[in-house]
């Protein structure tokens, strides 16, 4: 029971409740920890009781038996010379980047133990799997183009042309229908449109809305007036607010529409974030510097392994990876 002048704190998805216990438990691991660190770790465990249960599940990992037999290779392959990464010079800290890469093997192993997914979820209209785009041609003769991990569910009727955003990013070029005004329901944002080609895109706490054609209405659940959009404008809705319309660079933000993953001036932490629709296998940033660090790049999304590594290179840190699973940066 809450009080009239409390918010409720919202269920928050387990499978990210799972990944923010991954990042906090290889960062106390690392013993280099802030106090500032160490007070808002305290925070978020304190915040909600699923994400309490994340770590104690993501921490219990830290005995399993695979973890000794992990610690014993690491340590073998460190005290051989075995370098913890391509760069020698900086590799003689091997043994507790080798000792990291095994606690996070063991962790990335049992990822699927302890994200608790229920495997009777419901399944979407229409999906694309990690680093997979696909295009679909809706009833009215409406395509979406699906980004990679993403998912939409399709309501359509005699007046209504409506989609809900599950996940990722999704571009629609709609066909005109004065009587059947399209809709795209996207956390807690709402796109009208009648005929127009935009994009949006689902993240873990808002919605981002861009138009490359066209003209479409913005609005949250939280009753503020809604936000008119044209071409080469965008409008990020945060807590159920529609915020103020922002002037886009098209090159950047339809580039993966062409194949590119472009960024000017971002943290690294949020491009590894948007990254993560088509790279395979976590990537972990174990420093504040490196999460924090602000950079731009133009690279093709043919090859994300390439794109880490060059970014890696870009921010001077040193790489360990298991293809497929798993890539620290440190």
């Amino acid at each position: 029971m809450t009080h009239d002048d409390e918010t409720p704190v919202p269920e928050p998805n387990l499978d990210s409740a799972t990944a923010e216990a991954l990042d906090w438990f290889m960062r106390r691991q690392s013993g280099a920890m802030t106090a500032a660190e160490a007070a808002t770790f305290e925070t978020w465990l304190t915040r909600h009781p699923a994400n309490a249960r994340a770590y104690d599940r993501v921490a219990g990992l830290w005995n399993a038996p695979e973890l000794g037999h992990a610690l014993e290779t690491a340590r073998t392959s460190a005290t051989a010379g075995t370098p913890a990464s391509g760069r020698p010079g900086r590799a003689r800290s091997g043994l507790r980047a080798a000792m990291a890469l095994a606690a996070m093997l063991v962790l990335a192993m049992g990822l699927g133990r302890i994200a608790d997914i229920d495997p009777f979820a419901p399944s979407a209209d229409l999906t694309t799997e990690t680093g997979e785009q696909s295009d679909f041609t809706l009833a009215d003769g409406s395509v979406v183009r699906l980004n990679a991990d993403s998912a939409v569910n399709v309501a359509f009727g005699p007046g209504t042309r409506r989609i809900e955003l599950l996940r990722g990013e999704a571009f629609f070029d709609v066909m005109p229908d004065t009587g059947r005004p399209f809709e795209v329901a996207a956390g807690r944002s709402l796109t009208r449109v009648v005929g127009t080609a935009f994009s949006v895109l689902l993240r873990k706490d808002e919605t981002e809305v861009r138009v490359k054609r066209g003209h479409v209405q913005v609005s949250g659940d939280d009753g503020g007036a809604p936000v008119d959009l044209t071409p080469g404008q965008g409008v990020t809705v945060a807590a159920g607010h529609a915020g103020h319309l922002a002037p886009l660079e098209p090159q950047a933000a339809f580039a993966w529409l062409d194949g590119r993953f472009v960024f000017r001036d971002r943290p690294l932490s949020e491009v590894m974030d948007r990254l993560a629709r088509h790279h395979r296998g976590k990537v972990v940033l174990t420093t504040d510097r490196l999460r924090n660090l602000r950079v731009s790049g133009n690279y093709r999304l043919d090859d994300p392994d390439n794109v880490v590594a060059a970014l890696a290179d870009i921010a001077g840190a040193d790489m360990v990876r298991l293809p497929g699973l798993l890539t620290i940066l440190h």
